[in-house]
């Protein structure tokens, strides 16, 4: 027989959202753990009384981030439970998930491979994996400026960002904004950034070219004969063997990486009064560099030192595709290119397909990087490619659905800035016009089936509720209706 006075009602119309229990006390006793929508995270005894310690959270109306959803974890062997925080706070816990965009989450589990399910209310079903966005996006963070133009990792780890306002490197967590040059010229509008073999990086931007050296950077202010003035803008550069190619627009140097005294004038073929070239780029093979306009592909032929026009624009027409420009080109190796305008194009061993349109996978704007990436060094073809565009970020495998991620999903911004990307074998660095992003390459598969849903249960006035949909007519006094209904997302048919 129960003993009444052993039970008391806990509440009665409170919006509980999670309810689990945790064995922690002394006595051995099953302690309850509660999860409000509106009032927090409590702690139970066994009979009922709240009781006061770490995971008593209350809800406040000024800082509603106390809003908590209960994750059970049993991979370890004793039974351990994780916090998610439907609001931008962090967890309680190990996980280190934010669901800042999901507000009406039901219920979550973590599998044995640490793989986190999420239910919501209206969002589907949600995967997550351990790995997770990260975003930084204000000055409080020690970004002095979000709009990030460039980026590279270095040889030494760090991340050094162009932005429009100064240069700023990244390292061990931290955040350093080098504003000007030892001869107190400004570093703005920063459009490219090379790491040489010789200890030098180098910063092409709107106000001139410039190199770290030490721990100080130096304008680069040599010119020739030939070259009868000192570079006053760059567009783009790359390094190629021992010299570092720099394009001015329409006018191309190199300069000696073994001498950077010497530096020599780069021609290319059939010259255009109006032709910009906004981007040299060498292959992910390293055995080849390339010359970009909007209109066509250049190749340096290496026995004259002299870019030779490769193909044009219009060699993209394929049925009713075809590319307006070419806005952004990604060389893999000499038979194997990406393109990229408002279509997605591979072209490789002389096949072109068009995998990306605005009718299949891809957001209505425009590319603005492609970025591979490899899971191991020793791989020749990139695992996949990150496909910067102008509404946010799509996650690209040759053979697979794309995936696109915006704001929504944690990034900084959905702007994504021109060729302002970068990746190591873990993660991909995104510049948008709102802050850096740093996404895994592994990460949350999002929905991409359109769900059934089905009523579950109807209820009319105060009547008792139906689980049967009979066709029926209301009364005139049957003027309230409540349906609910399910339903259940899959990434594919045959996979959860």
């Amino acid at each position: 027989m129960l003993k009444e006075e052993k039970y008391k009602l806990i509440s009665e119309k409170e919006d509980i959202i999670g309810i689990n229990e945790e064995i922690e006390s002394e006595s051995n006793e099953n302690r309850i753990i509660v999860s409000y929508r509106n009032r927090g995270l409590y702690h139970y005894s066994p009979i009922g009384e709240k009781e006061e310690g770490e995971i008593y959270r209350p809800y406040d109306k000024l800082n509603p981030a106390h809003r908590y959803l209960i994750c059970e974890n049993r991979n370890s062997g004793a039974k351990e439970l994780s916090f998610l925080s439907q609001l931008e706070n962090p967890f309680l816990k190990k996980t280190s998930i934010i669901l800042r965009e999901y507000q009406n989450v039901n219920s979550c589990f973590i599998d044995k491979e640490n793989t986190i399910w999420v239910e919501t209310y209206g969002s589907g079903l949600k995967k997550y994996y351990h790995n997770k966005i990260t975003k930084f996006s204000e000055i409080k963070q020690g970004l002095n400026d979000p709009n990030i133009r460039f980026i590279i990792k270095d040889s030494k780890n760090r991340i050094w960002l162009g932005t429009q306002t100064n240069v700023t490197k990244f390292e061990n967590g931290k955040f350093t904004s080098i504003l000007e040059a030892t001869n107190h010229k400004s570093l703005i509008k920063i459009r490219a950034i090379v790491e040489d073999d010789y200890g030098r990086i180098w910063f092409g931007s709107e106000s001139g070219l410039f190199y770290l050296q030490g721990n100080s950077i130096y304008q680069y202010e040599i010119f020739t004969k030939e070259l009868e003035k000192p570079i006053k803008a760059v567009y783009s550069m790359d390094k190629f063997k021992d010299a570092l190619y720099v394009s001015e627009g329409k006018k191309i140097r190199r300069i000696n990486l073994l001498n950077i005294n010497e530096q020599t004038r780069i021609d290319y073929n059939d010259e255009k009064t109006r032709e910009v070239f906004w981007r040299i780029v060498q292959s992910l093979d390293e055995k080849n560099l390339y010359l970009q306009s909007s209109e066509r592909i250049l190749k340096l032929n290496k026995d004259n030192n002299k870019f030779i026009t490769l193909f044009k624009k219009d060699r993209y027409i394929k049925d009713n595709n075809k590319l307006n420009k070419i806005q952004v080109f990604l060389p893999i190796s000499e038979k194997h290119f990406l393109i990229g305008d408002d279509k997605l194009v591979i072209d490789k061993d002389d096949v072109i397909t068009f995998v990306l349109t605005k009718e299949n996978e891809l957001p209505d704007g425009q590319i603005v990087s492609i970025l591979p990436y490899r899971n191991a060094k020793n791989k020749k073809e990139p695992e996949g490619y990150w496909i910067g565009t102008s509404k946010g970020l799509v996650h690209y495998i040759e053979g697979k659905k794309a995936v696109l991620y915006n704001k929504n999903d944690g990034l900084a911004g959905d702007f994504c800035n021109f060729n302002s990307s970068a990746a190591d074998e873990d993660y991909a660095y995104i510049g948008t016009s709102e802050g850096l992003s740093i996404v895994p390459h592994n990460t949350e598969i999002k929905n991409d089936k359109i769900p059934n849903v089905y009523f579950t249960k109807i209820k009319i006035n105060k009547e008792a509720p139906s689980y049967d949909f009979p066709k029926n007519e209301l009364e005139h006094h049957q003027n309230t209706i409540q349906l609910d209904a399910a339903s259940l997302s899959l990434v594919t048919f045959g996979e959860q």
